[in-house]
């Protein structure tokens, strides 16, 4: 090994580990700041949607015929935890995560009943081993907002935010891509997750990810930004989110960044997908320790048992009823859920049409060259699922969503043959997989 890749690595090493370490100091810093924000202006916005949370229930399905259901079980969570006001040290409720919470109710009752009959039934309960970094948002937005304004205003930004990424799909002369784009966001159900804080976080960095991707490609190919931008994406996936669907922060992302660095081998596609990969599993993983580790030293009653038996617990094969979570039934349970999609159909549509057109075309070649191109975000949620049995298979109606790597990674796969075989100019072409053909 040379004395420049060795320094090469050493630096990589040292940038990634003053990433992380920035990364908690300045999220337990956020926290702090957030929790100076008095918490009665909260619990006001929160108390005027207390209705709204009494008739949907727990999990309501908001278009009947397909499915789309809430969560208010979490959102009842997060509202609890953004407006609480107690005692505590700072430190203390920053990285405890407290609430006020009645313990023989679940969330959503727990919440209605601290509005309406007050906090005589209640417990302070701590839930300390996520960094809820989602308050950093929401208790200031619940100071002038209620929890129905919040929704609207979610959905809005939302629906902005892929127009965003339609537009410069189109400016990038990517606008093959488009219909395929559309497709795929539709198989997340996004007119749930902008109703819906718990699954709102993943969206939120996955949408800004492909954007940041389209604005950088061409300063990007080839450097160590993605390396970066990758771990910082796992960094925010890990500080925002609740164990939803995190992977799709990585693997949709990766989708627009194989599409923009046209001229790829697979081989070296590959290469780059394990890579970024590698530091979006560090950037998750090395945030969750950073709060475990903070907590440890800063907050008081923090418990490192309870993270661990969590942790093993999420990733068993069994659920607390005994009921066995075999790996096949972990697949069907998230692949049937992500079937009830009506989009589904006209995606299947869409794909049988193209590739009769590939067939007839003799270009079955390319498109498996491309398939094997994007074969990591691919087949990536069979290992997701394999590692998280206990919580997909107890979670399938929201896990389900991991599918939607497939579903991106697919379809841009059928497309970019479809303009190989048919380009509206030459340079459009992606016809660098033949380099492929002698080491496969």
């Amino acid at each position: 090994m040379s004395s420049n890749r060795v320094i090469g690595i050493l630096k990589k090493f040292i940038n990634t580990l003053a990433i992380l370490i920035i990364a908690g100091i300045a999220g337990f810093a956020l926290l702090l700041g957030a929790f100076m924000i008095p918490g009665q202006y909260a619990q006001e916005n929160v108390g005027k949607s207390i209705n709204t949370i009494k008739e949907q229930g727990r999990y309501p399905n908001l278009v009947p015929w397909t499915f789309s259901m809430l969560d208010t079980y979490t959102d009842s969570v997060m509202l609890l935890s953004a407006m609480y006001e107690g005692d505590e040290r700072l430190q203390d409720k920053a990285l405890m995560d407290y609430k006020y919470e009645n313990i023989n109710m679940e969330p959503e009752f727990s919440i209605v009943s601290y509005f309406e009959d007050g906090k005589q039934d209640m417990e302070v309960t701590s839930y300390a081993k996520y960094w809820h970094g989602y308050i950093v948002f929401l208790r200031p937005l619940l100071s002038f907002m209620t929890y129905d304004a919040i929704r609207i205003v979610n959905t809005i930004v939302q629906i902005l935010l892929c127009g965003w990424i339609v537009w410069l799909l189109y400016k990038k002369s990517l606008k093959k891509f488009i219909v395929p784009f559309v497709l795929s966001v539709v198989t997340l159900t996004p007119i749930a997750i902008g109703w819906c804080l718990q699954f709102s976080a993943v969206y939120y960095i996955t949408l800004i990810g492909c954007i940041i991707i389209l604005l950088n490609s061409d300063r990007w190919k080839d450097t160590d930004k993605y390396i970066y931008f990758f771990l910082i994406t796992g960094i925010c996936t890990s500080y925002l989110d609740l164990l939803t669907f995190p992977l799709v922060t990585y693997g949709i992302p990766m989708v627009m960044a194989i599409l923009t660095d046209k001229n790829d081998s697979v081989s070296k596609t590959w290469k780059k997908c394990i890579q970024y990969l590698i530091y979006w599993g560090i950037g998750y993983v090395g945030m969750w320790a950073m709060k475990w580790g903070i907590s440890s030293i800063a907050a008081s009653g923090f418990n490192m048992g309870d993270v661990i038996y969590s942790l093993l617990y999420r990733s068993a094969g069994s659920t607390d009823e005994g009921i066995k979570c075999s790996y096949i039934m972990v697949l069907i349970r998230n692949a049937g859920v992500f079937a009830l999609n009506p989009v589904i159909i006209i995606i299947f549509a869409y794909i049988v049409f193209n590739i009769k057109k590939i067939y007839k075309n003799k270009s079955m070649k390319i498109f498996w060259n491309y398939v094997k191109m994007y074969a990591v975000p691919l087949l990536l949620p069979l290992v997701w699922y394999l590692g998280t049995r206990n919580h997909s298979y107890i979670h399938c109606e929201f896990t389900y969503r991991e599918w939607a790597m497939t579903a991106f990674a697919g379809l841009f796969a059928l497309t970019c043959t479809l303009v190989d075989i048919n380009p509206e100019n030459e340079k459009d072409k992606y016809v660098a997989l033949e380099k492929d053909k002698t080491n496969g």
